[in-house]
């Protein structure tokens, strides 16, 4: 569905083979008008903000492990802010940060071996032969639902993304290779993980491993990944921000301003991660409210109004929408709720 979508998106760009419109909001207030621009931007900034903070929550809890005793969970998001706000006030578009990405793919791909590895050799040694099971677990259908679509979320930044490919044409088969290689990651430690550790197994799963120097090595891993990957996120929102506000190169002191709304940025995601340092609950969350809307329920909302012209070009966008808002409402709901559990009880990170 999430693939399904992303391509929509993109035919929405398009009017007779002419790229028409250069990014999300113009599709939407083309489609709407000032009410479509305003509501995609809401959620396009509100989604790359919230997977931004998630990196830094997750980021700052393994620092912790890896430096045990030294600061707190809240302090090591405070340090991880610091050094990511670099990159960010440094480089002005994405497209100086491409390096980036590919450094996030081999650490990734190294700490999925090590998980699978890690994990069928505990299977194997016996500590986990009591790990009990389910084929089917009702309460976890929801956040399950929100967790995989921000797993599969890529939509706030597609339009900006595709227009600054040597070879925009190419862009369907790209985002299907990409879904298939973030697919051939996610699966082994799905199935792995769970069929090892059970409900027993713990979020993130590095925490369920075997505490030794692969585990370590692939929470520094995925240290390095997360930090790496959050100047890339909000380089694409303050992008969008930037432009909506006139603040381009041409522009009286436009560094020091530049400088300035993206630390007030930065600083805002820090204090966020830092007071509501709760991942699972976070991702939950930000599934349901920001990530749904903007991968489901608005890119089969603008194709329906500026490109679908029969029946049968109708249906699944509606299906797609319908799926979208149920899971949406509901999961947002739970993960609320969740989440003021924790914040009440003061809940550990």
């Amino acid at each position: 569905m999430t693939n399904y979508t992303g391509k929509l998106l993109i035919r929405c760009c398009y009017d007779g083979g002419v790229r028409v419109y250069t990014s999300y909001s113009a599709i939407g207030e083309a489609a709407f008008g000032a009410a479509g621009k305003s509501c995609v931007r809401v959620f396009e900034n509100a989604t790359l903000f919230g997977v931004s903070t998630l990196f830094l929550i997750l980021g700052g809890q393994f620092l912790g492990k890896i430096w045990v005793g030294v600061l707190t969970t809240r302090m090591w998001v405070v340090v991880a802010g610091v050094f990511v706000a670099m990159p960010v006030l440094v480089f002005r578009t994405i497209g100086e940060l491409k390096i980036v990405s590919f450094v996030g793919v081999a650490a990734v791909g190294a700490v999925v071996a090590a998980v699978v590895v890690q994990a069928l050799s505990a299977g194997f040694d016996g500590s986990h032969t009591h790990s009990h099971t389910d084929v089917f677990v009702p309460e976890g259908l929801l956040p399950a639902f929100s967790a995989m679509a921000l797993a599969f979320a890529a939509h706030a930044g597609l339009p900006t993304i595709e227009a600054s490919m040597r070879e925009p044409k190419k862009f369907a088969k790209s985002f299907n290779l990409a879904y298939l290689m973030v697919m051939i990651l996610y699966l082994p430690v799905a199935v792995v993980g769970y069929a090892i550790f059970g409900d027993s197994v713990v979020s993130p799963i590095l925490d369920s491993l075997p505490n030794n120097w692969v585990q370590l090595a692939s929470k520094v891993a995925i240290t390095v990944h997360v930090l790496l990957t959050y100047p890339v996120l909000m380089t694409l929102l303050l992008t969008e921000l930037e432009g909506s506000i006139g603040l381009r190169p041409k522009v009286f002191a436009y560094l020091p301003k530049r400088t300035g709304f993206r630390a007030i940025l930065v600083s805002m995601t820090v204090l966020v991660a830092a007071f509501v340092p709760y991942f699972d609950t976070m991702m939950s969350l930000i599934g349901a409210v920001c990530v749904i809307m903007t991968v489901f329920i608005m890119p089969a909302a603008f194709y329906l109004k500026l490109r679908a012209r029969t029946v049968r070009e109708r249906i699944i966008p509606v299906l797609v929408a319908l799926i979208g808002l149920t899971g949406a409402c509901a999961g947002a709901v739970q993960a609320t709720m969740d989440l003021a559990h924790k914040l009440a009880g003061e809940s550990s990170p």
